[in-house]
């Protein structure tokens, strides 16, 4: 049987890839270099609002909703559930290095100082690894693990708690 709660949370992650697939063309070094304009800076604000209304809110699901109700047969300090809640401070880590840069980047006028662009992109390309590998974890491990496990009751009132916090996605 398959489980809605694992379905739902693996559509957000298909969500929250779309938005880094831009996000890795925005870093994308044309020339060798990664160039910067005003042009990019505010398709760069577009793309990191987006990706926040996204990534928190599947965010708040894992660590309110389904990692605690995975703890009944995981436990909560070590293992996959306590790597998969470091990813989570690492990721929001990389989120608050991006909301830093959003400002100086977004807004026309000077040319942004190289070290702010090189911070940007790091933290950029370090936000998409991490989240690529958390999926990779969850999609691959915790989630057959989990399928297996969870009551179909349990799975249900997850669902419906997830669906509460979603709001509608835009293209």
């Amino acid at each position: 049987m398959a489980s809605r709660s694992i379905e739902h949370l693996a559509q957000d992650h298909r969500e929250v890839e779309k938005v880094l697939r831009e996000l890795e063309l925005l870093l994308r070094p044309q020339g060798g270099a990664l160039c910067w304009s005003v042009d990019k800076g505010q398709a760069f604000a577009r793309i990191l609002r987006r990706f926040t209304e996204r990534v928190l809110p599947h965010l708040m699901k894992e660590e309110h909703l389904f990692y605690p109700a995975l703890e009944e047969f995981l436990p909560r300090d070590e293992g996959p559930l306590a790597v998969l809640r470091g990813e989570h401070e690492e990721l929001r880590a990389q989120i608050y290095c991006l909301r830093k840069a959003v400002g100086p980047l977004a807004q026309g006028g000077e040319q942004p100082a190289l070290e702010l662009v090189k911070e940007f992109q790091q933290a950029g390309l370090n936000a998409v690894r991490i989240f690529r590998d958390h999926v990779y974890k969850e999609e691959n491990i915790l989630f057959p693990m989990v399928a297996r496990r969870l009551a179909p009751e349990k799975d249900a009132d997850l669902f419906r708690r997830m669906e509460a916090i979603t709001g509608g996605y835009e293209s």
